[in-house]
């Protein structure tokens, strides 16, 4: 039969290196060897002293507990004196895979839950206004659509319409996604009007911007209707909803008298 050896021998330059990280009070003058057990190593330390040593197989861990002063005394066998307790890991031993994580599930998070979702939220959002802003770049360099390249996603033509609009309805997208409302609804859809020439798509929800849906996110307008939409847009500060373009009036002029006075009175100011 094989002898049994612990796999941490609790030699006494170790018992020394555990009582002096834990008890630097002790002189330490002699250690004389006691006992050796299945998980216990027992010392003793100055002739005063009995120093207990463990040895946790399971985890691999050492640990040093001071005890009463020697001999032991009553029937109870040894009583800690101090609650004074080391665990000292092997250092020659590499952590296991399961060590590991146990230990990754059980530290406290530097951040929670929400927060790494809304880093990692504002971290894409960057990350898309970049892209945007240098095909923006391009476009304005070279006078080609930013999707001239190929189909970008639905959010990267978010990101290019919020950083230019006009560059956003220069896309082979948009041109498509407006060519099929044309084709879905051929005639001006404000209700006083219904001119089947020169029409045009116009964007309702800017919520849907690079996965508009004909009939649902998009208008058809006429050109004059088109103009006066646009003058809507300018008066709310926003894009108008579909009622609100469903009830433009095509008769009434696009400038009152008062309102041409001011774009005349700005051409002059500005030298033209």
């Amino acid at each position: 039969m094989a002898e049994w050896r612990a796999e941490i021998e609790v030699d006494e330059p170790l018992a020394r290196r555990l009582l002096r990280a834990q008890f630097r009070e002790l002189e330490l003058r002699a250690l004389e060897l006691v006992a050796v057990g299945w998980d216990n190593t027992v010392w003793r330390v100055d002739g005063q002293w009995a120093l207990r040593a463990r040895v946790a197989l399971a985890d691999d861990l050492c640990g040093a507990r001071l005890l009463e002063r020697w001999p032991p005394r009553g029937r109870g066998g040894w009583r800690a004196s101090s609650a004074r307790y080391v665990e000292w890991m092997s250092a020659s031993r590499k952590k296991s895979l399961q060590e590991v994580l146990r230990e990754r599930r059980s530290a406290t998070p530097l951040l929670s839950a929400h927060e790494l979702r809304e880093r990692e939220l504002a971290r894409q959002r960057e990350e898309l206004e970049r892209e945007a802003a240098a095909l923006v770049a391009r476009r304005e360099g070279k006078g080609t659509p930013v999707d001239s390249d190929g189909k970008l996603a639905p959010e990267l033509y978010r990101a290019v319409f919020a950083a230019s609009p006009p560059a956003y309805f220069a896309t082979r997208h948009w041109s498509r996604r407006s060519r099929a409302q044309r084709t879905a609804v051929p005639a001006c859809e404000v209700a006083r009007c219904g001119q089947t020439e020169g029409l045009r798509a116009q964007l309702v929800d800017p919520r849907a911007v690079g996965a508009e849906q004909p009939g649902t996110d998009l208008l058809t307008l006429c050109e004059s209707c088109a103009r006066r939409a646009v003058k809507r847009e300018r008066e709310l500060g926003r894009l108008p909803t579909r009622a609100e373009l469903r009830e433009l009036d095509p008769g009434r002029p696009l400038y009152t008298p008062a309102e041409i006075a001011v774009l005349r009175a700005r051409l002059r100011e500005s030298g033209r």
